[in-house]
């Protein structure tokens, strides 16, 4: 349960019909980015949630407002999650992913719904800590966490980005998952 400066339902609903009038078509993505954002924008009311929770649960950790919070959206995909933050207040977002083509839907994404992230890179956590203008004070990301390889090296180099970042990664599992959808 959020308790201060929470994401609440008004901009979820916000968010969300900006994603409705979103023409996926007219966006230039390569196929599976394509079908991928399709797929989250079809489900988008569960993985907005999962988003919101995800949100909240660092505004819980973290001693600051969200317009003062400097995050990472690491792994980002299309996006969503970290313009998501954009919209919802937060005012230093960074989005990286590894994928020039997932990195191309974040820029096509973004000048589509008009929010605009303060950084896009396409590139792993090495070109993090070489771009990076602001340490941030957290990072997250979903569906990602199950890619990376080598997870203690991971976290050892996030951990050097920043002096006490606040690290939430999660898998947002699928939006047919029987306990997610009754829990």
């Amino acid at each position: 349960m959020c308790v201060k400066n929470c994401i609440t339902r008004l901009q979820i609903d916000g968010f969300s019909a900006l994603l409705n009038n979103l023409q996926i078509d007219e966006l230039g993505l390569a196929p599976y980015v394509r079908f991928y954002l399709a797929h989250l924008i079809t489900h988008k009311e569960y993985f907005l949630h999962i988003y919101a929770s995800v949100l909240n649960q660092l505004l819980n950790s973290i001693n600051k407002p969200k317009e003062q919070i400097a995050m990472v959206d690491y792994g980002a995909g299309n996006g969503l999650l970290g313009l998501f933050a954009k919209y919802c207040g937060f005012n230093n977002v960074t989005l990286i992913d590894i994928s020039p083509e997932f990195h191309h839907s974040q820029k096509m994404l973004s000048k589509k719904i008009n929010i605009l992230p303060d950084s896009l890179l396409c590139g792993d956590v090495d070109l993090l800590k070489k771009e990076m203008k602001v340490p941030p004070d957290v990072i997250v990301g979903t569906d990602v966490i199950e890619h990376i390889y080598d997870l203690d090296s991971f976290l050892s180099t996030l951990r050097l980005l920043s002096e006490k970042p606040v690290i939430v990664f999660t898998t947002a599992s699928n939006e047919k998952n029987w306990l997610k959808k009754n829990g």
